[in-house]
């Protein structure tokens, strides 16, 4: 089964070291996240990799927060302090052995319980392997407020931070330490029971150990992270101090367990010569007194005690100087183990420095990615800024009246000349001349763009009050159609009845006396009653539509020819065919006739 070393490293997110939990929080994320309290924009939309995120808010929580713009810029702004720690960040690795949803399960879980613990919100972002470097490294960010919340405060969060991961003096087991270390221990042993819980439930070949080296009583020294920029250029084949000292580590491990071998082999070695030297001074005694064993006599009785006396003195000699060979080894041993003991304190230290180096470039690339953001959105800013200074004189422009538009000329008159002296002085003089040669034609077009609307709309209008008043001319028109044929009909009747109560002679004398008008064709006696109607329409509308032709070709003669208009000159610039348009209807709109009539309608 194989050992997985658990990375699982505390970090804060503090403005004492340029740090910005809104910046954190997107480019963990991958989001694009404005923050409101400096007004910089973090967009880290293309950096890719980003497996998962989620937030998790106690029931206690304000419902808004949920949304990860909201919940950070509103830390942000509740920490007024300059050097405030605005966030705390736990980083973990998975198990290369572990799927996507095992991770997911594994981060739901050590979210929840901080969450359970702090009171607090906590932001979970997971991320994939980098491209280029250990296609192993599957790992997620923990993001956590350093507030509780509280519902009867008003803004909803707590009066005051938790301390649980603070640097506070405490003493466990009888030694001293602080609060914060150990609560990063016990955040480890969680995090790594829960792996493990993962792994016996799902069969994985695979245990998470969260413990170090020296607690598991193993003399290895851990190697140290190597962080971002020593990573890509150690893959370029560029050696750095950190790549140097993690292979020294390693270099010193794999040392240090042959030393640790060769020395019990050694020890091993030195006791067996022990034991045979002891052996032979025994038998050496023994044949001195006579009291050796049946074969150690019999040896004598074969080969004479004067050939055996020799071997057994050279024997005793050499024992002696095994003896005095081991005395000088153990001797050497000891200096090996205080060497052990220096070069420990001497790896302590190191380990302090390199810590130290780590938070220092740390540091030193967020300053640099900062600087980038910063570049960025001063370039955004100033953008803004000039549509801002656009905006808010087309604005000013639009309420003035016709009568200010002199006195804003003065003041930018004014302005500019001042803009010259100061372009006299900085050698801007040219930008910032072409810049307000800009605004004022920007003003003008405003302008002429506000007239041309104005005259439109008056257009409208008067096309829409013709259409009105057209509508009640027909309506007029109808009535006193409806009126003629009534008094027509009554007409018809009267006479029809007057026919009949004049004698007959007096009638025919009438209709040789009858008038002109009477000759009309409605008034033909011959035609039926529904003939003369129709033929008295006829004549009607035929005399309407005379008049109206009438009036067109009165209209169509006073009409200027489309060449002739001012607009349609070629020769003339855009910007001055759109104010002789705009002269000539204002000229129009003047001398109409039937403008003080709308007006009175209106």
């Amino acid at each position: 089964m194989r050992t997985n070393e658990l990375h699982a490293t505390a970090k804060q997110v503090g403005r004492s070291s340029g740090r910005s939990s809104v910046a954190a929080a997107a480019y963990r994320s991958g989001e694009i996240i404005v923050d409101e309290r400096t007004g910089l924009v973090h967009d880290y939309r293309q950096k890719g990799g980003i497996e998962h995120t989620r937030i998790y808010l106690p029931d206690n929580a304000p419902d808004h927060l949920n949304d990860r713009a909201s919940l950070w810029n509103a830390v942000e702004f509740k920490e007024n302090r300059k050097n405030s720690t605005t966030a705390h960040e736990l980083e973990i690795a998975f198990p290369h052995e572990f799927n996507a949803m095992q991770r997911r399960e594994a981060g739901d879980m050590i979210s929840k319980e901080i969450m359970r613990r702090y009171n607090c919100a906590v932001d979970i972002a997971y991320h994939q392997p980098n491209r280029e470097g250990d296609q192993r490294n599957f790992h997620a960010h923990i993001l956590f407020t350093t507030r509780g919340f509280d519902e009867g405060s008003k803004d909803g969060w707590s009066k005051n931070k938790f301390r649980d991961l603070s640097s506070d003096k405490i003493t466990v087991d009888g030694e001293a330490t602080t609060r914060g270390k150990e609560e990063v221990k016990s955040l480890r042993a969680f995090t790594a029971s829960e792996m493990n819980r993962i792994s016996e439930r799902d069969k994985l070949d695979v245990k998470t150990e969260h413990l170090s080296f020296e607690a598991r009583g193993i003399d290895k020294e851990p190697t140290q992270k190597m962080g971002y920029m020593a990573t890509q250029l150690e893959r370029r084949g560029v050696k750095t101090e950190r790549g140097d000292l993690n292979r020294a580590i390693k270099a010193s491990n794999d040392n240090m367990g042959n030393t640790t071998m060769q020395l019990k082999d050694q020890k091993q070695q030195l006791l067996l010569e022990q034991k045979r030297a002891l052996l032979a001074l025994e038998l050496e005694r023994d044949d001195e007194d006579g009291k050796g064993s049946g074969t150690w006599q019999a040896t004598l009785a074969s080969f004479g005690k004067e050939k055996i006396f020799p071997f057994h003195q050279k024997r005793v000699e050499q024992a002696q100087d095994d003896l005095a060979k081991a005395k000088e080894q153990l001797e050497s041993m000891s200096l090996i183990d205080r060497m052990i003991g220096k070069k420990t304190a001497f790896e302590a230290e190191i380990q302090a420095k390199e810590q130290n180096l780590k938070e220092a470039q740390d540091s030193l690339e967020e300053i640099k990615r900062i600087q980038s953001d910063k570049k960025e959105l001063s370039r955004q800013l100033q953008k803004q800024e000039n549509a801002r200074a656009v905006t808010a004189v087309r604005t000013a422009q639009y309420k003035e009246e016709q009568g200010e538009a002199a006195e804003l000329q003065a003041k930018l008159e004014n302005r500019t000349n001042t803009q010259k002296i100061i372009g006299a002085i900085t050698g801007k003089t040219k930008e910032q001349a072409a810049r307000l040669e800009e605004l004022q034609a920007s003003i003008k077009s405003y302008e002429a763009d506000k007239r041309l609307e104005e005259i439109k709309q008056q257009q409208i209008d008067r096309a829409r009050q013709a259409k009105e008043e057209k509508q009640r001319e027909q309506s007029r028109s109808n009535d006193n159609r409806q009126d003629i044929e009534a008094r027509k009909q009554q007409y018809l009747k009267d006479a029809a009845k007057e026919r009949e109560e004049k004698p007959k002679t007096q009638t025919q004398k009438q209709d040789r006396e009858e008038t002109p008008a009477e000759k009309l064709p409605e008034n033909d006696k011959s035609l039926s009653v529904q003939e003369r109607k129709q033929a008295y329409l006829d004549r009607m509308q035929e005399q309407r539509e005379k008049e109206a032709a009438k009036k067109a070709q009165e209209q169509e003669a006073e009409k200027p020819s489309y060449e002739s208009l001012p607009e349609n000159d070629t020769s003339l610039s855009k910007e001055e065919r759109k104010e002789a348009y705009i002269e000539r209807a204002q000229q129009e709109r003047e001398q109409s006739p039937d403008d003080g009539n709308d007006r009175g309608r209106e």
